[in-house]
């Protein structure tokens, strides 16, 4: 096997191992949470991450990234200084986010957001000790220790979060939650890396990722913008109920998608910056993760358009009866935005954060403009106004990345269209077969037939398609 495949092939592995157990607990965590809190106070919660996200980004994600691209080579002062320009920036962001807490709070008339708010803070706090040192594992390639962390501190942050949230800590129990599984990764990071920052922080280290940081944390804040948008327009216009049924809808069906697209992502992005010259091979690689990734997303997408309705009328709260509208809606957006994030790999392998910043602008836009729209006709059209928009905006951005390894949008299409036909024709016949069914046990029981043998049929043909590889080779 090449190299560089075995690279990828082992750090996907390792990564959606760990993704694949995350999320499992994830889904029944979150489950089980909503008996425990209520939209209204899920909805606190998703304000708190709302206001404490965008400025934690303007470093973040910039800095961390470029360490892992930079073809420079970084020294131990370039190092120290990046780490300590994390810390002193998130300390400064916790001082401020304590002072004006309480102003954030009567903005949005919600007095218990203001502790949330500062303890998620101190949280980011608390992970900004490990930034640097986890950047160093991805650049290194190391992906089995980093899952082995990541599943570890998610594991322990679940615990923490279940305890809490049946002795009616409500939002806090989902703080507290994340605050834990900060402090072990952020522990753990620093003690397999290895690495121990020097007591020093000049400015010349940053000219080396100027230019790479700086287009890519606006990228990042443009995709911040679009995303949590919609949650301040309906936190601040249809109140803390609505996004809290909202954002666990988003959440929920993003999970799946976000399974395979991050974890690929965080596998690529380091693997093609490391082989950046063997373009034809990259070529090979990222049709075979398209269409194994297409394997994964388009059933999800099925489950969740069919087994929506009746699983949220058989088994959750009444209170989280629109969860049944919200999922199927936007898990379709959802699924689009997956294969939008394989573009992120290739722009940033590449040094093209410029490209990378354009489009993200250009399709962000699209999206925004679209549920700002929605908006206007009500909160369930700020739904379908971010479905409709992932859509028409995949199409630039996609087009524009897949040409930087010489990939045309028809050779997409032939990869994933056998698959979303299979989609279509199990999306037909489910919603034929709801329309006789009324009882939702027994449309649960037909979308489920629906969705299995749906299944087997994708088995097979990725079970033959693996065969004919093998004996290729």
């Amino acid at each position: 096997m090449n190299p560089i495949e075995n690279i990828i092939k082992t750090g996907i592995k390792w990564s959606a191992f760990a993704q694949i157990i995350i999320q499992f607990i994830k889904i029944a965590r979150w489950f089980i949470l909503l008996y425990f809190i209520s939209p209204e106070e899920f909805g606190l919660f998703a304000l708190a991450l709302l206001v404490v996200g965008l400025p934690q980004i303007l470093i973040d994600e910039g800095m961390s990234s470029s360490i892992v691209q930079s073809r420079e080579k970084l020294t131990e002062t370039d190092l120290s200084s990046f780490h300590w320009s994390f810390v002193l920036y998130s300390l400064v962001l916790f001082i401020l986010y304590f002072l004006i807490a309480n102003s954030i709070a009567l903005f949005f008339q919600e007095p218990t957001v203001a502790p949330l708010i500062m303890l998620i803070a101190g949280a980011n706090l608390v992970e900004s000790f490990g930034k640097t040192s986890h950047a160093l594992l991805r650049k290194a390639l190391n992906f089995k220790e980093i899952a082995k962390i990541e599943t570890a501190a998610f594991f322990i942050g679940t615990v923490v979060t279940l305890l809490l949230a049946v002795q009616n800590y409500n939002a806090f129990a989902l703080v507290f939650g994340l605050l834990t599984s900060y402090l072990f990764s952020m522990a753990s990071y620093y003690r397999t890396a290895q690495w121990h920052p020097q007591i020093i922080l000049r400015i010349k280290s940053f000219k080396k990722i100027y230019i790479f940081t700086r287009n890519l944390t606006v990228s990042r804040i443009v995709t911040y913008l679009m995303r949590y948008l919609d949650d301040f327009i309906i936190g601040y216009f249809f109140g803390k109920a609505a996004l809290g049924i909202y954002d666990r809808a988003y959440q929920i069906v993003h999970l799946p998608m976000r399974l395979i697209a991050n974890r690929v992502n965080a596998v690529l992005f380091p693997t093609y910056s490391a082989v950046e010259d063997n373009f034809e091979k990259i070529k090979i690689i990222h049709l075979k993760i398209i269409q194994y990734a297409t394997y994964f997303y388009f059933p999800i997408l099925v489950s969740i358009i069919i087994l929506s309705k009746p699983l949220v009328i058989l088994f959750l709260p009444q209170n989280w009866i629109d969860l049944s509208f919200f999922m199927p809606v936007l898990a379709v957006g959802g699924t689009v935005h997956a294969f939008i994030n394989f573009n992120e790999s290739i722009f940033l392998a590449k040094g093209r954060s410029d490209l990378q910043l354009k489009y993200c602008v250009l399709t962000r836009s699209i999206i925004v403009i679209s549920y700002l729209i929605g908006a206007t006709f009500g909160l369930k059209y700020i739904a379908i106004g971010y479905t409709i928009g992932s859509i028409i905006a995949f199409f630039p951005e996609s087009i524009r990345s897949l040409q930087q390894i010489d990939i045309s949008i028809y050779d997409f299409w032939l990869v994933i269209k056998d698959i979303f036909y299979l989609a279509i024709v199990a999306l037909i016949i489910g919603f034929i077969g709801f329309y006789f069914i009324d009882e939702p046990l027994y449309q649960l029981v037909f979308g489920s037939m629906i969705v299995g043998i749906k299944c087997l049929f994708i088995y097979q043909k990725f079970y033959l398609q693996a065969n004919v590889e093998i004996n290729i080779k």
